[in-house]
Formats: C-alpha cells, sequence, structure tokens
C-alpha cells in the first residue's frame, strides 16, 4: 500500500471532479472548481500538477492543452483506501 498517493484535502477535492466528469480537460477542472470554490485558476492548476506528480492523474498533451484521460483506481486518501470500480 505504500505505493499509492497520500492526497490532501484540496487535491481530494479536484479529484471528485475528475471522477465525476473524466475523462475532462484541465480548463474544464479549472472551470468547475471556480464555480464551487474560492481557489483561484493558479491554485486549482497547481493542485492538478501535484496529482499528476503523486501519479495520481495521468494526462496527454492535445491540441494545445492537457487533457485528463484517467486517474488511479487505488488512491490512499487520509490513510485509507479507496478503490473505484
Amino acid at each position: 500500500m505504500s505505493n499509492l498517493p497520500q492526497i490532501s484535502e484540496a487535491e481530494f477535492e479536484v479529484m471528485k471532479i475528475v471522477w465525476k466528469y473524466a475523462p475532462i480537460s484541465t480548463n474544464e477542472i479549472t472551470e468547475k472548481l471556480t464555480q464551487i470554490s474560492s481557489w483561484s485558476p493558479k491554485t486549482i492548476q497547481t493542485l492538478i500538477k501535484r496529482l499528476v506528480s503523486k501519479k495520481a492523474l495521468t494526462y496527454e498533451n492535445k491540441a494545445g492543452f492537457l487533457s485528463i484521460l484517467h486517474w488511479s483506481r487505488k488512491t490512499n486518501i487520509f490513510g485509507r483506501k479507496v478503490i473505484l470500480f
């Protein structure tokens, strides 16, 4: 289980958007989160980059923007194992 990424509460909010709407572009994630949070687009982009670096998200560069393709099926969130089916 040590290979599973540990994510913050803020990163978890990003993941909830990805889980609900995937596949989704980074611009779409930013748009949705700015509507429901007080975070700036720069903050949201930083959270997405952290999730990619933790390998909780993977992406592909298409037509000049990053498009989220899929997420880790197993994510250790706050010490709990979450398995998505």
